[in-house]
C-alpha cells in the first residue's frame, strides 16, 4: 500500500477509523507549502478524499458522534505558539466543524472515548497537563494535572470511563466524569505510551521497556 508518505517533510500522523461503513486510515503530512488530510480506504487501498489540515502535525484521534465520523487534528510547532491549534472536522464531506478555543498548548497525543454520558477527546499537553473536551461543545470540561504528559488512554474501571495519563515516572488514573484522581502507579522508568489491553491489562512503553501491570 502506497500512501505518499515519502512526500512528507515530517512525521506522518496516523489514526484508523471508520467511514461510510468502510474501515479507513487518516494520514496527515506536511508538503512544501502546506499541510493535507488523506483518507485512505482500507477495502479498495484507494484515496477517498483529501482535504488541508493544520501545519505542523502533532497529534490526531477520530470519534464517531451522533452518527458523523468526526476527526480531531492537533497543530504543534515549537517555533510558533501563537500558531498552535486544535480543529475539529467532518471525514464524510471534509468539512471544518471548528475548533477548541482554549486548546493552544502543544498536544503530545490524543485519544477519543466517552465519559458516560458525552463523547469527549482527551489530550496530553506539554505544559497543561491532560486536558478533557466535549466533542459535542468543543468545551473543557476537566484539567487533569498540570505540566508534560507523554501520553493518554481512556478505558473502564470496574465499569467507571477512566483516563490514565502517562507522567514523569508514573502513571495516573482518573475518574473521566468527575476529573478526580483514583490512582497513582510509579514506575521504574519514565512512560511515554500506554494502552489497555483487550483483556484490562494496562500496558506501557517506557524507554526500551515495556511494562504490563495487571489488577
Amino acid at each position: 500500500m502506497e500512501t505518499g508518505r515519502t512526500e512528507a517533510t515530517y512525521s506522518t500522523p496516523l489514526v484508523c477509523g471508520h467511514l461510510g461503513g468502510d474501515p479507513v486510515a487518516l494520514l496527515v503530512h506536511e508538503g512544501p507549502d502546506k499541510a493535507f488530510a488523506r483518507i485512505w480506504n482500507l477495502k479498495t487501498l484507494e484515496i477517498s478524499g483529501t482535504f488541508e489540515a493544520p501545519a505542523c502535525m502533532g497529534a490526531l484521534a477520530c470519534a464517531l458522534v451522533d452518527g458523523r465520523p468526526l476527526a480531531v487534528i492537533a497543530g504543534m510547532d515549537s517555533l510558533r505558539e501563537a500558531g498552535r491549534r486544535t480543529e475539529l472536522w467532518d471525514l464524510t464531506d471534509r468539512s471544518r466543524v471548528g475548533d477548541f478555543g482554549g486548546l493552544t498548548d502543544q498536544v503530545n497525543a490524543m485519544v477519543c472515548g466517552t465519559d458516560g454520558r458525552n463523547p469527549v477527546v482527551l489530550a496530553a499537553t506539554a505544559h497543561g497537563g491532560a486536558q478533557l473536551w466535549d466533542l459535542r461543545t468543543r468545551q473543557l470540561r476537566h484539567r487533569l494535572g498540570d505540566g508534560w504528559v507523554s501520553d493518554v488512554e481512556i478505558g473502564l474501571l470496574d465499569g467507571l470511563p477512566v483516563a490514565v495519563t502517562a507522567d514523569y515516572y508514573a502513571l495516573n488514573i482518573w475518574d473521566l466524569g468527575k476529573g478526580t484522581p483514583l490512582h497513582e502507579i510509579h514506575l521504574p522508568a519514565d512512560p511515554s505510551t500506554v494502552a489497555f489491553a483487550s483483556s484490562g491489562e494496562l500496558v506501557v512503553g517506557a524507554g526500551y521497556e515495556v511494562i504490563v501491570l495487571e489488577r
